[in-house]
């Protein structure tokens, strides 16, 4: 058995161009293995490669410079993976043909190149149907070598030169898979904890809101059934971002809105860490004074407080609000338009403009968080 990329692993052509691996897919007529991979520079387009050529290793003929073992190379932390598979698979080979030979006649007369079985790698330009992000699957070609160098926007995106390092996410309460469902298209987020105390919730949504729950059984997601007071306060450190996606702040989700639950988060968030929760409205009393409470008691525990406000129709008054809290990063100064930009991801309601305007409040609203600060 052959070395297998898996889906979302990065690789690094011997050029020094990054990619990302979407899938292993199959030739509908030969049943030939494809790797299917997205380039993260320029336009982004995705490519078809034979399995056998993606995992081959580096021409040292005509290219004796490079000192790259594959053609395309495994970064992060299994990048050892790469080689110890390969090593494992030449080494079964060689021994089968040691095997073999030793029962074969003397093949001494023969030439040495009748002995050889070399794999032939073939260009394959590859047809797919347009998906709903529109990808482009191009052929493979020979100037795919001189690709020019990582678009500079993609690095920064990336944490410049920590590509490999991957988000892990806690998101809280969203039984319906709604927020998990958008989480997934990132192709960053590695790991996806959600915490949901009734599994009916689930399951009820997986059957009646297929169109939210289709992302659970993503390999990224780990759901787990139990109360999200005692989960939080076992992680320190570990999140990049937590999303407290609740009901409101009366019955059981009345502990999820107090000071000690906003410190637990706090301290689960890593140095750069950013909390987001559902906030209510400003239009009903009851709901506001809970809003103005919720905002007093993040402002005491983070840093950078703010909060931003959408437009939900099924919600009541329409209008809602939530809020962003974060141990280093402001929701308006520090945010990267470009950088979101250079992604292409089709949205129905987020953009860059939306972002900033969000932040912006009514005079009414700003009174009456500048009341609890």
């Amino acid at each position: 058995m052959t070395f297998i990329p898996k889906p979302h692993e990065i690789y690094k052509h011997f050029k020094g161009n990054l990619y990302q691996v979407v899938t292993i897919a199959e030739h509908s007529e030969t049943g030939e293995q494809l790797v299917i991979y997205q380039a993260l520079y320029g336009d982004f387009k995705t490519y078809a490669r034979p399995l056998a050529m993606f995992t081959g290793e580096v021409d040292r003929q005509r290219y004796p410079e490079v000192t790259q073992r594959f053609r395309f190379e495994l970064q992060g932390a299994e990048a050892d993976r790469q080689a110890h598979e390969a090593d494992a698979v030449s080494g079964t080979q060689t021994a089968a043909v040691q095997t073999k030979t030793a029962k074969m006649p003397s093949t001494a007369s023969q030439p040495a190149a009748a002995l050889a079985t070399p794999i032939v790698a073939q260009n394959i330009a590859a047809q797919a149907t347009a998906t709903a992000a529109q990808t482009t699957i191009a052929p493979v070609s020979p100037a795919e070598d001189e690709e020019p160098a990582l678009d500079p926007l993609v690095l920064e995106f990336l944490d410049a030169d920590s590509y490999e390092e991957k988000l892990n996410i806690l998101v809280i309460g969203a039984g319906d898979g709604g927020v998990v469902r958008e989480l997934t298209r990132y192709d960053r987020v590695e790991n996806i904890d959600l915490v949901e105390m009734d599994p009916m919730v689930v399951e009820a949504c997986r059957a009646y809101l297929p169109g939210n729950a289709c992302r659970m059984d993503d390999r990224r997601v780990q759901i787990h059934f139990e109360n999200a007071l005692k989960f939080i306060r076992r992680c320190e450190t570990k999140y990049d971002l937590i999303i407290v996606d609740s009901s409101d702040p009366f019955g059981p989700s009345e502990g999820l809105f107090t000071r000690e639950f906003y410190g637990n988060c706090y301290n689960a968030l890593k140095a750069d860490g950013i909390m987001v929760n559902q906030q209510g409205s400003p239009f009903y009393a009851e709901d506001a004074g809970a809003m103005q409470r919720s905002h007093k008691r993040i402002a005491s525990t983070f840093p950078i407080s703010r909060v931003y406000q959408a437009h939900i129709p099924t919600f009541a008054a329409g209008y809602w609000l939530f809020g962003f809290a974060s141990k280093k990063y402001h929701p308006v100064d520090d945010l990267d338009p470009a950088a979101w930009n250079a992604l292409n991801m089709r949205t129905r309601y987020y953009t860059t403009r939306l972002h900033k305007g969000a932040f912006y409040l009514p005079a009414f609203l700003e009174e009456m968080l500048r009341e609890v600060e």
